[in-house]
């Protein structure tokens, strides 16, 4: 349990962040601290209008790693606990799979917004 809230703190300190720039092309910008958000590097040549970019936390990836971490506390906590087998496997099977699907979808769309 202490780890999952040491792992969901850091989470929280360092989340993800995106940038958005013209014509809403979205990149990763990465994990970063909180209280300091990435820089954005535009290279432009001198004869170009300047390029708007923001940078912001990528909700979504953010939202996914909190319920990857909640889910899969949950369950270790399920499965470890005193509980007799029927309930462990009753209740903990499931939310460790949950966590698992939870895992591989956010993987897969990671590697998809590249």
């Amino acid at each position: 349990m202490i780890s999952a809230l040491l792992l969901f703190a850091v989470s929280e300190a360092f989340p993800p962040w995106v940038s958005v720039g013209p014509l809403s092309s979205k990149r990763s910008a990465g994990y970063h601290s909180i209280s300091h958000p990435p820089s954005v590097e535009i290279s432009h040549s001198p004869n170009e209008l300047p390029i708007h970019v923001t940078v912001s936390v990528d909700r979504f990836r953010l939202y996914g790693q909190r319920m990857i971490i909640a889910l899969t506390a949950v369950a270790l906590m399920l499965l470890a606990s005193d509980l007799n087998r029927f309930r462990k496997v009753l209740f903990g099977g499931p939310t460790l799979a949950a966590a698992t699907a939870c895992l591989i979808f956010y993987v897969v769309m990671l590697i998809e917004s590249r």
